[in-house]
């Protein structure tokens, strides 16, 4: 996958049966697997219009109608199987395809609200499974809505859901670029998909550049002040058990880059698979405190790595 485009929204919409946040309410699909083998289904997709609350047999979700003060309540919206099974059989249309070096780039939807991107078949990103790029961005960007003109790079635009997190963390005057590879990406996230994230690519704070984020990095390495605040690395791979010595984005080179794009104290964000020794003896040779988050049960657990930059860069 080209570096800078897209996060693996693809392991979390192939998961099924369990839930994506650590400490939430089991999710079941109340009609089970009566839709699989279509050949409407892109490869690997088993996501429906939503999900159903165990307890109740509704679709669940986050209230925006809470009294003031209050925490955001779950709304149980009743529905039969019947209804949910008819929303199950809508047919997935192609809204937009484009090629590129790893295969066709489809942008799907079924009904108005089920959206999918992906490559050669392969689901890449789902918009009913985004809970770990919301922590991803979080996790980045804890404490920044508090620092006068806060500055983050964020690596792929995808639908635009790590982005969005990521802007709710921080005050009005903060700046967000955005490294993306793919222009129609872009036009996406401005058209169809724009109403999924409040529009959050044409948010006045954000600037999208069309560029590999390892040339974006490397260049904010090189300029004076003001340094990044956080780096937020939305990847379609994380860090691998056994990394490349030269590897673009987590090998010791690349990592020494990032801090010396950071301010100190600065924090660089990676959603992974899992634990890398590798990526983890880079962080540390190159002056990063790092701890490893795990969010999610069973096949939809992510991890991201937060690592904080102490030491200043090296000459």
């Amino acid at each position: 996958m080209a570096q800078g485009s897209f996060w693996p929204g693809a392991e979390e919409a192939e998961a099924s049966g369990a839930d994506e946040a650590s400490g939430s309410t089991a999710m079941v699909d109340p009609v089970g697997d009566a839709e699989a083998g279509s050949s409407d289904e892109p490869a690997g997709s088993d996501e429906g219009c939503g999900v159903a609350e165990a307890t109740t047999g509704g679709l669940a979700h986050e209230s925006e109608t809470s009294a003031p003060n209050e925490s955001p309540t779950l709304k149980i919206d009743i529905i039969t199987p019947r209804d949910y099974t008819r929303a199950m059989a809508l047919p997935w249309e192609t809204l937009a395809s484009v090629d590129t070096k790893d295969g066709a780039l489809d942008l799907r939807r079924r009904g108005e609200k089920d959206f999918l991107i992906t490559i050669r078949g392969r689901i890449l990103m789902s918009s009913a499974a985004h809970r770990s790029e919301d922590a991803l961005a979080k996790l980045a960007c804890e404490g920044l809505r508090e620092k006068r003109k806060a500055r983050v790079l964020v690596s792929g635009l995808g639908m635009g859901f790590t982005l969005r997190a990521a802007l709710d963390e921080l005050a009005k005057d903060a700046r967000v670029t955005v490294a993306e590879l793919n222009p129609v990406v872009v036009e996406w996230c401005k058209g169809p998909l724009a109403s999924l994230t409040a529009d959050a690519a044409s948010d006045p704070r954000v600037k999208i550049e069309i560029v590999d984020v390892t040339e974006r990095i490397a260049a904010e390495a090189r300029g004076g002040s003001p340094k990044l605040d956080a780096v937020i690395l939305d990847m379609y791979e994380g860090p691998q058990t056994k990394l490349r010595p030269h590897d673009p984005l987590y090998g010791p080179r690349a990592v020494e880059r990032v801090r010396q794009a950071l301010v100190p104290g600065g924090v660089f964000a990676i959603w992974c698979e899992g634990a890398s020794p590798g990526f983890e003896k880079n962080l540390e040779g190159a002056g990063f405190r790092f701890r490893l988050e795990r969010g999610g049960r069973g096949a939809r657990i992510h991890w991201v790595y937060v690592a904080q930059a102490l030491m200043p860069p090296r000459a």
